[in-house]
């Protein structure tokens, strides 16, 4: 799959004390860029250039499916993403009654890692928010 990137931003999950004020700035930005494409389909948090591990800094950008946009949106192909086909990925799906729910998936994720219960790639992981409302974690696994 290939996605045309939207908006990003470097942070930490633990050390940056403006990762809210950066996640809020990347989806407003992005929205706003939706908006101008007149965009209403899917879209993707990437969680990607990890400094290390979820403890480490990494790149999250918003990102849409390529399918579909105009080519003139497609001519800078530094902005288009491709996810490798042959990395699997586990799917975690979020609580869609839980106003947290994205957070709390991220913290059983994270422990399902310490407990050496998922080994992760640490390429690019990222989140699917559907148009139908529900959202998805995709985590790719260490081979």
């Amino acid at each position: 799959m290939e996605l045309l990137t939207l908006s990003s931003v470097r942070t930490h999950n633990f050390n940056d004390l403006k990762i809210l004020e950066k996640i809020i700035g990347l989806w407003r930005n992005g929205g706003k860029m939706l908006e101008t494409l007149n965009y209403h389909g899917d879209r993707y948090a990437l969680y990607h250039e990890y400094e290390s591990d979820y403890d480490g800094e990494y790149t999250l950008t918003l990102a849409i499916p390529t399918e579909g946009l105009s080519d003139t949106l497609l001519e800078d192909r530094e902005a288009i993403v491709s996810l490798d086909p042959e990395v699997s990925y586990q799917a975690f799906e979020v609580d869609p009654f839980d106003p947290n729910g994205v957070i709390a998936m991220w913290q059983e994720i994270w422990t399902l890692e310490e407990e050496g219960k998922l080994q992760r790639a640490y390429g690019i992981d990222y989140e699917k928010y559907s148009v139908d409302g529900s959202v998805t974690i995709y985590i790719g696994l260490a081979k």
